[in-house]
This record gives structure tokens, sequence and C-alpha cells, in this order.
């Protein structure tokens, strides 16, 4: 088995380093937006109506995925053209 020369070595690890960091950086900012989430300020945003909500990325992707869907079956449902 052909080891990788030093250089590639360091690259590999540098990649796999920066790959941890942005992992971590990603959970710690969403761990302040959820705690920004739970304060005064979303009560505050919550009396006026709008409804603040945190919640990891897939999970906002699986919202917005259902909500298309949803709004498919209402466009269909209502026989709506596009014009």
């Amino acid at each position: 088995m052909r080891r990788r020369p030093p250089v590639l070595r360091e690259e590999a690890r540098q990649h796999e380093v920066a790959q941890r960091d942005r992992a971590d950086a990603r959970r710690r900012l969403e761990a302040v937006v959820r705690q920004a989430l739970a304060g005064e300020q979303s009560r505050q945003l919550a009396e006026t109506s709008l409804i603040p909500a945190g919640d990891t990325p897939q999970a906002f992707q699986a919202f917005i995925h259902q909500d298309a869907q949803n709004d498919a079956r209402l466009v269909k449902a209502a026989n709506i053209a596009p014009k």
C-alpha cells in the first residue's frame, strides 16, 4: 500500500480540521439563535403576530418542503392556472 506524500497528508489533515471547525461553528451559532429566540425579543415579536422559530437547517428544509406541497395541493384543488 502506498502512503501519501507528506504534503498531501498535511492537506488532508487540514481539510478534516476545517470541516470539524465549520461543524462546531454551526452548532454554536444554532445554540445562540435558539437562546435568542427564547428571550424577550421573541415575546415582543409574537405580540406583533410574528412568531420566530429556531430549528436546525434540516428541519427548516423539511418545513419548507411540506409547505410547498401544501400550497401545490391548494392550487390544484382550487383549479388555479398560471398566467
